[in-house]
């Protein structure tokens, strides 16, 4: 897997693009670019629900996820018409789930990994006063970019010809529901000719119907029954097509810059959560001082 290091949102973006070029070598070549961004570099692409700090308090996911259905059409707008709108609605709102979430901007997803480490404005402007003598900081607290290509994972899940990027909705996909994985073992199926398995993940795109997945591009990654991180994925298939996995790390010591040059290009806490409690929250941080 490749691992990078940057320092600036121009170096980051440079980055991406020789990323690109080494994916995609030719003007023939197809494929996306998906990006999460997370606060540490050590954190594995696992979903929230098969984290070992969930896993050890025994949930029972499809007890979880009808109890939600059930509890919260009061509170669903719109409502939720499909089994996949409600999970999708369900993690949301922070519900344990399979789903790991994606962003088809890479800004985004670094803004995602930066923010976390912004809390108290105060002491970010100290941070933000230059100081041209502190060296770089490249390890494992460093915030991170994970770059993906989606249709490498389905390859490298499903067989050689399954480059999409899956729609959520048909005969296939129901077997990722939860009461199809939440046996003791993977299950099995056939089709359309074909033997299955609802054990590996894939990458889906979901049904946008809310401000904040419009806002932030969001796509997903949806586990099955294997709880094994994506970067733990074996990298190559039968047909030795590779799973394609980058990082880009963030250096520390600039986090302060690298959260700046983000709001002033206008990727903030509001054009990602366009809702009025982060408008407050959003305007509470630029009026401050």
């Amino acid at each position: 897997m490749r691992q990078e290091h940057a320092s600036s949102l121009p170096e980051f973006i440079e980055l991406l693009d020789l990323i690109s070029t080494e994916w995609y070598p030719s003007q023939h070549s197809v494929g996306a670019m998906w990006f999460r961004g997370q606060s540490r570099r050590s954190w594995t692409l696992l979903p929230t629900l098969y984290r070992p700090n969930v896993v050890s308090r025994g949930y029972d996911e499809v007890t979880l996820f009808e109890d939600f259905k059930a509890l919260a059409p009061s509170g669903a707008s719109p409502q939720p018409s499909t089994e996949w709108e409600w999970y999708y609605l369900a993690r949301q709102h922070g519900l344990p789930s399979r789903l790991l979430d994606w962003t088809e901007n890479a800004l985004a997803a670094a803004w995602f990994a930066i923010s976390g480490w912004i809390e108290d404005k105060g002491e970010f402007l100290k941070q933000l006063k230059p100081q041209p003598h502190l060296p770089p900081v490249f390890d494992d607290e460093s915030p991170a970019v994970w770059v993906m290509d989606p249709g490498s994972l389905n390859r490298l899940s499903f067989g050689a010809e399954e480059e999409r990027v899956f729609v959520v909705g048909g005969g296939f996909s129901s077997q990722w529901l939860p009461d199809a994985v939440s046996g003791s073992s993977a299950r099995d199926f056939a089709f359309e000719g074909k033997d299955c398995t609802n054990a590996k993940p894939m990458a889906i795109f979901p049904v946008r119907r809310t401000s904040r997945i419009i806002a932030q591009q969001g796509v997903h990654t949806l586990h099955g029954h294997d709880q094994i991180p994506l970067e733990s994925l074996r990298l190559r298939n039968e047909h030795h097509e590779g799973l394609l996995l980058a990082q880009i790390m963030f250096d520390r010591a600039k986090i302060a810059s690298l959260f700046d040059q983000l709001q002033l290009i206008g990727v903030n806490r509001f054009s990602l959560f366009p809702d009025l409690d982060n408008l407050a929250k959003h305007l509470e941080w630029i009026y401050w001082g």
